[in-house]
């Protein structure tokens, strides 16, 4: 719902239509929830470095670790779908 309503509103400012792919889930960012980039980067610096060199690798406190959540093949099968599409 979240995603959808985002696109929804960036669609009308890039004059594109949006489409819905299933297949594709929400991240559960646990703590990380709301936070900005610089925010989780002071809370979490080993994490946050971690995250932006090898983001598979970690496990968000409180959240899901990602390989966990989508080592289903499904998720990977609706991203390439989206990117092909794309």
């Amino acid at each position: 719902k979240r995603a959808l309503d985002t696109a929804n509103f960036l669609a009308q400012y890039q004059n594109v239509a949006v489409q819905v792919t299933d297949g594709l889930m929400d991240l559960d960012c646990g703590e990380w929830q709301g936070l900005s980039d610089k925010q989780v980067a002071k809370l979490y610096p080993a994490l946050h470095e971690q995250w932006r060199v090898n983001p598979h690798l970690v496990e968000m406190p409180g959240g899901r670790f990602i390989l966990t959540k989508h080592n289903d093949t499904s998720y990977l099968r609706g991203m390439g779908k989206s990117l092909r599409d794309f």
